[in-house]
């Protein structure tokens, strides 16, 4: 559930950083914990934490001094839907939840560090603070363990719940119930929730990102310059108005 993708500029030259590399990729190696099974890339979060997650997205992560409030504009929806329903969400979700936030996952999921190699539209490129071979990172990650149990306990619900609706599919992947039903609503709420999970652990893991890159470049906040350009979700559920 909203696995998406964020990139992150900076007033840096690829070349000017060049010469850390190596030593940029393994201090984001130890700061960013990725894998099956990933955890702890900051505390572990106790279920009123969690809750908190589930409802202010990506706006928690900036609370806690991981970005800044300008990125809630450059994020689909403010990095927030406002109809999540933490409630929803079963304790096993909320456990598998609590120390993966700030973590990358596996599967196809990344983070890269990127050059600007091409400009299309100079105005554009310039109105996005682009500039050719600057140096940006990309991240690309969704909601984790809970995000799939969540997946998952409502497949199981669903199950019986298609036969009272009289809905027959090939595969229980295809899952579906009324949108107006408990069910429905309540699967939507849960969504919501997971999707704001994701939106605070990709404005976590960018904010990790940015104080690796300061200490292994030793350069200020400032000289960095690092900025969220936008963050796209692409595995999400909403409605067309």
């Amino acid at each position: 559930i909203n696995c998406g993708v964020r990139l992150m500029r900076t007033r840096l030259r690829l070349e000017e950083a060049r010469p850390h590399l190596r030593a940029l990729v393994v201090q984001l190696g130890r700061d960013v914990p990725a894998g099956v099974g990933s955890h702890n890339a900051i505390s572990t979060l106790d279920e009123d934490e969690m809750v908190e997650v589930l409802t202010r997205g990506a706006a928690w992560a900036v609370g806690y001094g991981y970005g800044k409030p300008e990125d809630l504009a450059r994020c689909e929806e403010g990095g927030r839907l406002a109809w999540a329903d933490p409630s929803a969400v079963s304790p096993k979700a909320l456990a598998r939840g609590s120390d993966e936030v700030g973590t990358l996952g596996s599967g196809n999921h990344f983070l890269e560090l990127q050059e600007v190699v091409e400009i299309f539209d100079a105005k554009v490129a310039g109105a996005f603070g682009l500039f050719l071979g600057q140096l940006t990172v990309m991240i690309h990650s969704g909601s984790r363990g809970l995000g799939y149990q969540v997946c998952d306990d409502y497949l199981r619900e669903m199950g019986p719940a298609m036969k009272r609706y009289g809905i027959e599919l090939p595969d229980r992947q295809l899952a579906s119930v009324p949108i107006g039903s408990e069910e429905g609503r309540r699967y939507l709420g849960a969504m919501a929730a997971a999707a704001n999970f994701a939106w605070a652990n990709r404005q976590v893991m960018m904010g990790l990102v940015q104080r690796a890159m300061e200490r292994v470049l030793q350069i200020s906040e400032a000289d960095l310059g690092a900025a969220l350009l936008y963050d796209v979700c692409h595995n999400i559920a909403k409605r067309e108005v």
